[in-house]
């Protein structure tokens, strides 16, 4: 037999953590001096407490190991798949915090995860009806959501909200440009919110057509309080679409290569304005910060490189001729115009980002100025 002294020693833990064992009935002593008051543990004890230790690290209380550690082997079984079961979903949560926190630290303050984590993260349910491409009627007045499809569809206007002529609903939910769905919600990117917005939708059909009511919550509603506005739109097909059939808007980019000299070198970002001619050197619109686009450089016989800085430095390799830089991919052309202000000159170029691949609208330019080499 091991004194407590000695039992703890071999053990590598506090007599006190022992005496408590004892007390709460979990590794009792074999013996007890009746006069001294000395504890006293069989060596084949060193296991058991072996094996609390091993529970302990495992992620169990010390209740549940109360009722386990000399229980059948069934439950014993049946507890580790169990425990193995809350682990898991602790390395789940632990990993998204990470991601969380890296997101921060690259975002440089951010908290918030992008957006097209978070419409991963989101339950979907299936919903094949829904599946295609939905034009807009206009929007509906005069009624609420769920009257909507028992009456004539009369007192359509044109909705007086930003919204979108054509939605695609993808197969599975897919993601395209700003939307994602599940059964019964058509989820939104508002990417100034840094959010997803569910804008609830029902389908209904009337004279041979399959409708959708969108209750759709703009801009507007959240940053004024204005109540949502409700959006009809028609099914045109069913088609399955793939997200690059969803880019509306393309150009030709088939273009002959033309030589501009006055464009060859490195040219930094210095600005992004909403329009071409409102650049002003000592007013600049946008906080270098806040620029995705770094730079871009263009080389002999019609090739250059775009770097773009989102969570790491980002380069496209891309085709220019004469006034025009031609992303083959992505099916765009963007125009560029050269401008000498104060002695420097400066390229302005469109910004063509999915605002215009879906609705073919160019909404804001990147300036960049020439390097001196």
């Amino acid at each position: 037999m091991l004194k407590i002294g000695e039992f703890a020693k071999i053990c590598n833990v506090s007599t006190q953590t022992l005496r408590y064992y004892d007390a709460e009935k979990i590794l009792c002593a074999d013996a007890v001096d009746q006069y001294s008051g000395y504890r006293y543990y069989h060596p084949d004890k060193i296991q058991v407490y072996q094996k609390i230790a091993a529970l302990k690290d495992m992620g169990f209380s010390l209740e549940e190991i109360k009722e386990i550690l000399y229980a059948p082997e069934e439950k014993q079984s049946a507890a580790c798949v169990s425990k193995k079961r809350e682990l898991n979903e602790q390395i789940r949560h632990l990993s998204l915090c990470i991601a969380k926190l890296e997101n921060m630290q690259e975002q440089k303050g951010g908290i918030l995860p992008p957006l097209q984590r978070k419409l991963s993260e989101l339950p979907f349910e299936n919903d094949p009806e829904v599946v295609g491409l939905w034009e807009l009627c206009g929007e509906i007045t005069g009624t609420d959501m769920e009257q909507v499809g028992l009456m004539p569809l009369e007192n359509l206007k044109e909705p007086h909200c930003k919204t979108f002529p054509k939605l695609y609903f993808l197969p599975g939910g897919a993601m395209y440009y700003l939307f994602s769905w599940s059964k019964g919600v058509l989820y939104r990117h508002a990417a100034h919110y840094n959010t997803v917005i569910p804008n609830e939708y029902r389908l209904f059909w009337q004279d041979d057509t399959r409708y959708m009511c969108i209750r759709w919550i703009g801009q507007e509603c959240i940053d004024n309080g204005e109540d949502a506005t409700l959006l009809l739109y028609r099914q045109v097909d069913r088609r399955e679409y793939t997200e690059m059939e969803t880019h509306a808007f393309v150009d030709d980019v088939d273009i002959p290569f033309v030589p501009d000299e006055d464009i060859v070198g490195v040219w930094d970002v210095v600005d992004l304005v909403r329009d071409a001619h409102s650049f002003s050197p000592e007013h600049p619109q946008v906080h270098k910060g806040k620029l995705y686009a770094s730079q871009i450089q263009f080389m002999n016989r019609g090739y250059c490189y775009r770097t773009w800085l989102y969570k790491k430095p980002l380069t496209q390799n891309l085709f220019y001729t004469k006034g025009l830089i031609l992303n083959v991919e992505r099916r765009v052309a963007e125009k560029y115009v050269l401008k000498e202000l104060e002695g420097e000159r400066y390229l302005i170029v469109e910004h063509k980002s999915g605002d215009y691949e879906f609705m073919g609208k160019v909404f804001c330019y990147y300036v960049y100025k020439k390097r001196n080499e």
